[in-house]
């Protein structure tokens, strides 16, 4: 049973984040936008805003989910986070220290950041070297970074490593192939645990396996993160395996970040109407249960020409006229609960 933390409170930075002085990790409007040229001879430049201004705290030992329909911007975020995608503006500190633009670090601090930051990836079977075997895929951390350096201590590390996630030292000669999704994904975990990290980011990390492996999987994450006293940021687009292991929920959409909520207030009381059209395509297990769907209209607006005003207002069936003419900003609504939207005001 995991851990829950006290209710959050808007930080003095400005940020949806815990009630902790200090949070582990914060992001302040952080935006992510890539170049597009188009035109004649791509003599104009569009952009395509993946982020647009999203910020939030992080507190050490709490997992933080965050949630959305695909394309709306909670990997690039992951991704900006860890600096494997280069933010456009805003900042990132982590543990006190601005790491926004990793160039303008040490190749020292860069290295100790890498050890602290670790990350879990989608997709178990391109994230691993089909031509490298499983001790040698989990070696190759320490030996980069200094680790273990004697040969006995890494394959202890290994062994040690191997039955923490659920597998035997046996099987450390055998090459990724060789596995199933659920056990590869078990390999990528034990990766990301092989240089002591202080937070892992999952990005998706039980979308590509079975319900039946998906639980088991999350299961091994929240007690993974009481061992090794982790922070986790866990990206996913359903809100049904997010419950099981935040303490908190973060909902995005286009870009940016519409409601935010202790994860069992957020279950209780959504109130964004996005995030209420999510709540209702979360299956029931009962088949004699009916449940009111919600079903939007149109599509996902295209982050290269994202609507004016609210990003959500083209699909909203609740929508006024000033949701088109401006934006608007996360709104407190008790017990950390935070929303953007006209209506809740």
């Amino acid at each position: 049973m995991k851990k829950k933390y006290p209710h959050d409170v808007v930080s003095s930075s400005g940020n949806i984040g815990s009630a902790a002085e200090n949070p582990m990790l914060s992001v302040e409007d952080l935006k992510v936008y890539f170049p597009v040229e188009t035109g004649f001879l791509s003599r104009r430049r569009e952009y395509v805003y993946a982020v647009d201004g999203v910020s939030f705290d992080l507190k050490k030992g709490e997992t933080l989910g965050i949630v959305g329909e695909s394309g709306c911007g909670k990997t690039t975020t992951g991704m900006a986070v860890l600096n494997l995608e280069q933010p456009t503006s805003g900042r990132v500190v982590f543990k006190g220290q601005d790491i926004t633009d990793f160039r303008k670090l040490s190749t020292e601090t860069q290295l100790q950041l890498r050890k602290e930051m670790q990350v879990i990836f989608q997709d178990p079977y391109s994230s691993l070297n089909p031509r490298t075997s499983l001790d040698k895929i989990l070696e190759e951390p320490m030996k980069v970074h200094g680790l273990y350096p004697s040969p006995g201590e890494r394959r202890d590390r290994v062994a040690y490593l191997l039955e923490r996630v659920g597998l035997t030292p046996s099987q450390g000669k055998r090459y990724p192939h060789s596995f199933s999704g659920g056990q590869r994904q078990r390999i990528g975990i034990a990766r990301s645990l092989a240089l002591n990290p202080s937070m892992i980011v999952g990005d998706e990390p039980v979308s590509a396996l079975d319900v039946s492996i998906q639980a088991q999987i999350i299961n091994l994450l929240i007690d993974l993160q009481s061992e090794f006293d982790l922070s986790y940021v866990l990206i996913a687009h359903d809100l049904a395996v997010v419950e099981h292991i935040s303490d908190r929920i973060a909902v995005m959409y286009l870009g940016r970040i519409v409601e935010t909520a202790p994860y069992d207030r957020l279950f209780v009381n959504p109130l964004h109407p996005y995030t209420q059209a999510l709540m209702s395509a979360i299956p029931v297990p009962d088949p004699k249960a009916r449940k009111n769907r919600i079903v939007l209209t149109g599509d996902v607006p295209s982050p290269r020409h994202p609507p004016s005003g609210c990003a959500f207002h083209p699909r909203c069936p609740e929508r006024l006229a000033e949701c088109s003419e401006s934006a608007p900003g996360l709104l407190h609504k008790g017990q950390a609960h935070h929303v953007a939207c006209h209506l809740v005001r």
